[in-house]
């Protein structure tokens, strides 16, 4: 929610697991719109379940290539630029979302937005 995401999901089909749907979607999020890049096309596996949506799996990497060459690696290297401490609290060991992490993510999201827009 701190970076915008938004999901438009096209279709879903039905897969052999009663928990699994492969739906195609476009995703964007404050990084994309403020590069002005098109919502980035994917397929995915989706699992649900009796609580909601509980996972998603892209199908095929191609959304994770693309989302990342086009705005994730360009907001990463922003954060690089603007503070190599805070970019290792954030990139640096996978693990668990801290408050912390969500802090910097939204301090960061919005430096980079108002960059995108300075000529």
């Amino acid at each position: 929610a701190v970076v915008g995401w938004r999901w438009d999901f096209e279709a879903c089909t039905a897969t052999d697991s009663e928990l699994i749907a492969q739906c195609t979607a476009t995703a964007r999020n404050a990084w994309s719109d403020a590069r002005g890049v098109e919502p980035v096309p994917g397929t995915f596996l989706v699992e649900v379940t009796e609580n909601g949506v509980v996972g998603i799996i892209d199908n095929f990497d191609a959304f994770g290539m693309a989302w990342s060459d086009q705005s994730f690696g360009p907001f990463v290297e922003f954060v690089v630029d603007n503070d190599m401490d805070d970019a290792e609290t954030m990139f640096g060991t996978p693990g668990d979302v801290t408050p912390e992490i969500l802090g910097l993510y939204e301090q960061y999201t919005t430096a980079f937005v108002e960059a995108q827009q300075d000529p």
